[in-house]
């Protein structure tokens, strides 16, 4: 499925979901999954919809599409964590993308879905937290784009509430960040 162009398919799937949403979580968790795994991680992640940042803007719109679709939120989030996690090439192009369908831009989706559900649902609340920090990343851009929308303070709230999220290590670099853009 991968090697033949699976992940942009199912992201353009994603994207062409039908109005109720119904086919956008479980397309979300099939490109988590295809973007976790062993086998077929580094294929979805050289993927030409990935690299060039198609993949991650259908999985952004459709969680702006689907906002209050608690589904749709985690999975997007893992989705993007997972295909931009060791990929610069795609962090770049997202970042590029700037705006998606709505004209929103990728920060204001992943925060406003931190707002809107992060606070009683700490799997959401992981996912979300979890992909702004990959993306932000050894990326000074879209840490810009983030402290001009609040998040970082909104990240340390959401923390502070899920006092037993934990990150593992990953984010460390990122903390002094967060508290400086915070204040």
């Amino acid at each position: 499925i991968v090697m033949r162009g699976g992940s942009g398919a199912l992201a353009h799937a994603v994207d062409v979901s039908p109005a109720d949403g119904s086919y956008a979580p479980g397309g979300l968790a099939l490109i988590h999954a295809l973007a976790s795994a062993d086998a077929t991680s580094r294929r979805v992640k050289a993927d030409e919809s990935v690299k060039s940042g198609r993949a991650l803007v259908a999985v952004l719109d459709a969680m702006d599409r689907f906002a209050r679709d608690e589904r749709t939120q985690q999975w997007g989030a893992m989705a993007l964590w997972a295909t931009c996690r060791d990929n610069p090439r795609a962090k770049a192009s997202l970042i590029r993308s700037s705006r998606l369908r709505s004209g929103k831009s990728p920060a204001a989706v992943l925060l406003a879905a931190l707002e809107f559900h992060g606070e009683q649902s700490e799997p959401i609340a992981k996912a979300c937290i979890g992909a702004m920090l990959c993306v932000a990343t050894n990326e000074p851009e879209f840490q810009s784009e983030l402290a001009a929308v609040g998040a970082p303070r909104r990240i340390l709230e959401t923390l502070e509430t899920h006092r037993n999220m934990s990150f593992a290590g990953e984010f460390d670099a990122l903390r002094e960040w967060l508290r400086e853009c915070a204040r």
